[in-house]
């Protein structure tokens, strides 16, 4: 159900104009891959990276990697397109952009000219596949659901992610608080600063994860419209995710050696006051959810009914080419 303040917008959208996916993506019309946290998209990433350079001879800019494909750790704690480290010789205008990015990070390209790819999670196993990764060892160890109120609050008030990088600690997510609604908006408000000490409980940090605001500048409308624009990745769709891959972005898409990461998705780990607290602080992402199911089961009856077009048009040649001989 949503849970966002105000009514329900309308869950089906009218559809918006939406570039062709299954064209191959070039400098002025660039692929753009935006990863949130813990939802499978590391492996998207290499796909992007290993196709792109190695197979399709595109340009590309992924941070990990370098422009052969090699790993490249330094540009790891990159999280803008602009914003480029020396070890990354790569070309100025990427056909392919992949990353702990958000909206907008493309530049001067019109958003119509961008053909995006947005891997999402329920914000529920996301926050606590986040927590376990980042935040467990703060609380000596306890899972999610056995923090108690106070904890809980200062976890999403003032949880996040950081690393320790050359002597000193940069922040590498927005928190467990609407990161996804916050990614769409192009308001990542602290991904890659510096902090120079850690905060724990139950000490108020300095630098703090900021809350979402519905706004006339980035809506619920706007959300949806742009949601609308991409091809969705859902890690707990893992399979039928796949299906969507290979029929939307064919040129692009290699059946992958992995299966996704299902850490954060065992509910007994979850008590009700951190239900409740994963709820309250992300009614957008809850809704952004909402909206994303109904677009990956539109996806998905799309690409099933490709593939039987497909194979019923292969039979029909197959049995003209019989009748031909014959």
């Amino acid at each position: 159900p949503f849970l966002g303040s105000g009514p329900n917008p309308n869950p089906n959208p009218d559809p918006d104009p939406n570039p062709n996916p299954t064209l191959t993506p070039t400098p002025t019309h660039p692929l753009v891959f935006l990863h949130l946290d813990k939802t499978a998209g590391t492996w998207f990433r290499l796909m992007l990276v290993h196709t792109s350079a190695r197979e399709l001879n595109l340009s590309f800019d992924v941070p990990c990697y370098a422009a052969d494909g090699s790993f490249d750790e330094e540009s790891c704690f990159r999280f803008s397109p602009r914003n480029r480290f020396s070890s990354q010789t790569l070309e100025p205008s990427p056909a392919i952009i992949g990353g702990h990015f958000q909206w907008g990070d493309w530049g001067d390209i019109p958003d119509e000219d961008v053909t995006c790819v947005v891997s999402l999670r329920h914000p529920y196993h996301r926050v606590l596949s986040l927590y376990n990764q980042r935040f467990r060892p703060l609380f000596e160890g306890r899972s999610l659901g056995d923090l108690n109120e106070d904890e809980l609050e200062w976890l999403f008030g003032n949880g996040l992610g950081l690393r320790l990088r050359d002597g000193a600690y940069t922040v590498v997510d927005e928190g467990l608080s609407d990161a996804a609604c916050k990614m769409l908006c192009g308001r990542n408000e602290h991904r890659g600063e510096v902090v120079p000490e850690p905060c724990f409980y139950p000490d108020r940090c300095d630098v703090r994860p900021e809350p979402f605001r519905n706004s006339t500048a980035c809506s619920y409308s706007t959300l949806r419209r742009r949601l609308r624009r991409c091809t969705l990745i859902l890690q707990e769709r893992w399979d039928e995710s796949q299906e969507v891959l290979a029929a939307r972005l064919p040129y692009l898409y290699r059946e992958p050696d992995l299966k996704a990461n299902m850490n954060g998705r065992d509910d007994a780990d979850l008590s009700l006051k951190a239900k409740a607290a994963i709820a309250a602080h992300n009614r957008c992402d809850l809704f952004l959810h909402d909206i994303a199911t109904l677009k990956f089961d539109d996806d998905l009856a799309e690409a099933r009914s490709q593939g039987e077009a497909q194979a019923e048009a292969s039979a029909s040649a197959s049995a003209q080419a019989w009748a031909e001989e014959d």
